[in-house]
C-alpha cells in the first residue's frame, strides 16, 4: 500500500450496506496501525511504513464495528459555493480575500483585484465553479511554495495541487511535494506552517526529532501551529 492509495470496504450497520473509502498514509513515525474518521463514509488507515497489506487489511476487519459506530461524527461535506455563503474568506499572499460568485453565461473566470481584497468567480453552473476554485488555487499555491522555496533555499522537483481526501501536503522520494488545494482556506501562518513542513521534508524525510528541529528554524511555533491546524483542518478538509 502506497501513501494516496484509496479503496473502498463494506462496514455492515444495522440493515445498512456502506461502501466506505480508505485512504492510505504511509508514516515513518507510526508505530501502530490506527484508523481515524476524516468524512463522509471516509477515514484513513495510518500505518509504518514496513506494515504489511495484509495487516493492514486484519486491522480494517478488527476496527469495522468502530467504523461503523462512528461514522455519524464525521465531518458534514458542504460544497465551495455553500463555504463561501458561510465564510467567504480565503488568503493569498499572506493576504485575506473575500471571494464571491457570478452567474456567466460564457466559459468560468475569476477576476482578481488584491488591493481591494476581493475574488470573482464566475461561473455558468456549480460543476464549473469548483474546476475554475482549484485552477485558481493550484496557480496560487503554487506561487506561495515558490516564495518559501526561495526564502528557505530549499528545492523541490515539482509540485502537484491535488485534492486529497485526509491530508495537506505530501513529499515524495523522487522530489515532488503535493498540496491539497483546500489551503487556500486557512490563515497565512498556517498555509506558511504546511509548505514549510513539506520543504523541510527535501531534508528529513522522516518526522524524527531533528525535522522538528530544522523545521521550527525554518517555520518558527511549529509544534504550536500543528495542534492548531489538527483542531481546526476537519472543517477545512471536509469541503468537496
Amino acid at each position: 500500500m502506497a501513501t494516496g492509495e484509496e479503496f473502498f470496504i463494506n462496514i455492515e450497520r444495522g440493515d445498512e450496506n456502506i461502501a466506505v473509502k480508505v485512504v492510505v498514509k504511509n508514516s515513518s513515525r507510526a508505530r501502530n496501525i490506527c484508523v481515524r474518521i476524516i468524512g463522509e463514509n471516509c477515514v484513513s488507515l495510518t500505518k509504518p511504513r514496513y506494515a504489511s497489506k495484509a495487516e493492514s487489511f486484519a486491522f480494517l476487519e478488527k476496527t469495522k464495528s468502530w467504523i461503523a459506530e462512528h461514522l455519524d461524527n464525521a465531518p458534514k461535506q458542504i460544497s465551495i459555493r455553500e463555504r463561501l455563503a458561510e465564510n467567504p474568506l480565503i488568503y493569498v499572499y499572506g493576504a485575506e480575500l473575500k471571494a464571491s460568485i457570478m452567474q456567466s453565461r460564457t466559459d468560468a473566470f475569476f477576476v482578481e483585484d488584491i488591493a481591494k481584497g476581493e475574488v470573482v468567480f464566475c461561473v455558468p453552473d456549480d460543476d464549473s465553479l469548483k474546476e475554475c476554485f482549484k485552477k485558481y488555487a493550484t496557480k496560487r499555491l503554487e506561487e506561495s511554495a515558490r516564495r518559501v522555496s526561495f526564502e528557505s533555499g530549499l528545492n523541490v522537483k515539482k509540485i502537484s495541487v491535488r485534492g486529497q481526501s485526509g491530508r495537506w501536503g505530501s513529499m515524495s522520494s523522487s522530489g515532488t511535494m503535493s498540496l491539497n488545494w483546500r489551503i487556500i482556506f486557512l490563515r497565512p501562518e498556517l498555509q506558511n506552517y504546511i509548505l514549510c513542513h513539506e520543504f523541510a521534508h527535501t531534508m528529513f524525510m522522516d518526522h524524527s526529532v531533528s525535522f522538528w528541529i530544522y523545521l521550527n528554524r525554518i517555520c518558527p511555533n511549529a509544534k504550536k501551529l500543528d495542534r492548531e491546524l489538527s483542531k481546526i483542518g476537519s472543517q477545512i478538509i471536509s469541503i468537496r
